[in-house]
């Protein structure tokens, strides 16, 4: 489907009162395409997902629907996975989610985002109390992004979800998470796969997993976990009583490593 074949889908959509949900992932829809369905989220009062995912928006496609969140207020989930709206897109849809009340789920998985885009993100976040999800997968975040994020868990009181997968947060941004997440109240998901957290970063969360009461599933899958990491993360499930999930996938953890995790399957 290109700008093209969906004007005329666009134009049934404006007047359309029972529409609710809208798939349009892997099309090639494009800037001129998100324009054109901004215009139209405008004034439809009905959807409340779309999801645009690997499209080809940009950052002048994320504008245009950061001019059409400005007026909406159906539209409580959007995807926007795959489409390097960039620092620019980020920035412009941190300003309006200021100010919007009805969005709760955003995906913005591989963006090119950056750091910057990720700091004006979590600057938004300290204000907005709406949003409950935000996935920031595979967008280039270094500890700086990962900093900014900490810093606005400390305020948030929202958000239960974010995904932080296949960034290179480092010592420094693992470290910022693992502290505030000793007394945010709210998180109760993240995932943190693919960020090199190595065995040292993974003693850190351990003992910030000690004392939090909330969180209760967390994704370190391929992180070149090692056994002194496992053992860490073993003691932590002798006391922790919140988590439900962890996910320890494609680390290197040893036999050591799992009579460890084993042992602590024992008390629970």
């Amino acid at each position: 489907m290109t700008t093209e074949t969906i004007l005329p889908m666009i134009a049934l959509l404006e007047t359309d009162h029972k529409l609710t949900t809208i798939d349009l992932r892997e099309n090639k829809i494009a800037t001129d395409g998100a324009r054109a369905l901004a215009e139209m989220l405008k004034l439809n009062r009905t959807l409340t997902t779309i999801d645009l995912s690997d499209n080809g928006l940009s950052a002048n496609g994320a504008k245009a629907l950061a001019e059409m969140l400005k007026v909406n207020t159906t539209l409580t989930t959007i995807g926007l996975n795959w489409n390097k709206i960039a620092t620019d897109g980020a920035k412009a849809l941190a300003e309006v989610l200021k100010v919007n009340t009805t969005l709760t789920t955003i995906h913005g998985r591989r963006n090119e985002i950056s750091d910057d885009g990720t700091k004006a993100l979590a600057e938004m976040l300290k204000v907005n109390r709406t949003l409950t999800t935000i996935d920031l997968s595979d967008n280039g975040l270094s500890a700086d992004g990962a900093k900014a994020l900490a810093e606005m868990l400390k305020v948030n009181t929202t958000l239960t979800t974010i995904g932080l997968n296949w960034n290179k947060i480092a010592t420094d941004g693992v470290k910022a998470l693992a502290e505030v997440l000793k007394v945010n109240k709210t998180l109760t998901t993240i995932g943190l796969n693919w960020n090199k957290i190595a065995t040292d970063r993974a003693k850190a969360l351990a003992e910030m997993l000690k004392v939090n009461r909330t969180l209760t599933t967390i994704d370190l899958r391929r992180n070149e976990v090692s056994d002194d990491g496992a053992k860490a993360l073993a003691e932590m499930l002798k006391v922790n009583r919140t988590l439900t999930m962890i996910d320890l996938r494609d680390n290197i953890i040893s036999d050591d490593g799992a009579k460890a995790l084993a042992e602590m399957l024992k008390v629970q």
